[in-house]
């Protein structure tokens, strides 16, 4: 609560950033979900132990890719691979959706380091940026294992590694510019 109530005024404070970032930069403080608390949330409101405590659930990134309820001998069927619960037939392959989420962490810390919300060094993105580089670089190697949509998985790759060029251009070209 400290830290919030500082960095509140922190962003309050900031002259160098327009009314629209000052909101997201707000929103992005208070909207944080304490994980190890509020995980446990339906627990503690349940028995009287945290009343107000917020239940949360973090289902992972795979969930949009189901769209029915399940009971649980079907779920364990599915974990066991004798039944696909998978609704979608357009599911990335699961290195793709990790790359994607990684990427996507990389370009959100940018953008709060170009506006001063955090305090992020230009050797931090580049070392990011490098261990992506290096697994995607790995994916392609070990497609060559693949037995089904190689092409795909390869091409969703060279989309992803163009993504990461993007967002990452004018970082390395310049930092300075870029980590204002």
């Amino acid at each position: 609560r400290a830290y919030q109530q500082q960095k509140l005024a922190q962003i309050k404070a900031a002259e160098n950033i327009n009314d629209d970032l000052k909101s997201a930069a707000v929103e992005c403080v208070l909207n944080k979900s304490c994980l190890c608390h509020d995980l446990g949330g339906a627990f503690t409101v349940k028995h009287n132990i945290d009343p107000a405590a917020h239940t949360a659930v973090c289902p992972g990134p795979n969930i949009v890719y189901f769209s029915k309820l399940t009971n649980l001998q079907e779920m364990a069927d599915h974990i066991y691979g004798r039944l696909s619960l998978i609704t979608k037939s357009d599911k990335p392959h699961m290195f793709v959706q990790e790359l994607k989420i990684y990427i996507e962490h990389l370009k959100h810390e940018i953008e709060k380091s170009s506006c001063g919300l955090i305090n992020l060094t230009p050797k931090y993105f580049a070392e990011f940026k490098q261990n992506l580089v290096d697994g995607i670089k790995h994916y392609k190697e070990m497609a060559k294992h693949l037995k089904e949509q190689k092409d795909r998985f390869l091409a969703d790759l060279e989309i992803l590694s163009a993504q990461l060029e993007m967002i990452t251009q004018d970082l390395i070209q310049e930092p300075e510019k870029a980590l204002v």
